[in-house]
């Protein structure tokens, strides 16, 4: 599938919430890669989406979820005039991305689930986090999702460990650490 990997714009706004609506519609949570998009209600409030890229675009230190925001770039994956994915790209790592975030967070639209666009996505990630200068990438997931775990093995990502819910502190899951090393 060819998508085209762009940094969100103001002309990107109805694909993007298109994209947020194709959740809701599908009862799902919209929830990694997206840089806290699902805290901005643009389905609902006409600001929301330029409050959403001010945030993206918000420098290292910014404060507005209580933690710091750590250097970051988002892309969408585009195909065609649509939104088919969404990823984040953390240049650097804090405490709770080195645990549980890792590098690389990335969301698919449900209407393109199982067609490549996972992978496109993390393989993406990790060509331009080692041109940025970060040669040993860490992608997580949650232990029970196989279809992730299968993606990040599929590009290259070799299990260190899973974490339990209760370390080193409560997260409420099992997390699968994963490294890729360029």
């Amino acid at each position: 599938m060819d998508l085209l990997f762009v940094q969100p714009k103001t002309e990107h706004r109805k694909a993007v919430v298109d994209f947020v609506r194709a959740f809701d519609e599908h009862g799902q949570p919209l929830i990694h890669g997206t840089d806290e998009l699902s805290a901005f209600d643009v389905l609902n409030d006409a600001n929301a989406y330029d409050d959403w890229l001010s945030y993206v675009y918000a420098p290292k230190g910014t404060n507005r979820f209580g933690y710091d925001k750590m250097p970051s770039s988002v892309y969408l994956a585009l195909h065609g005039d649509g939104v088919a994915g969404m990823l984040n790209l953390r240049h650097e790592l804090n405490e709770f991305l080195g645990m549980y975030g890792g590098h690389i967070g990335y969301t698919t639209h449900p209407d393109f689930e199982g067609r490549g666009v996972a992978t496109s996505m993390l393989a993406f990630g990790v060509q331009t986090l080692n041109e940025l200068g970060v040669s040993d990438v860490l992608v997580t997931c949650s232990d029970d999702n196989v279809a992730s775990a299968k993606v990040i093995e599929k590009c290259g990502g070799v299990l260190e460990c899973i974490i339990t819910p209760d370390q080193p502190f409560e997260y409420g899951r099992a997390m699968r650490r994963y490294w890729i090393r360029k």
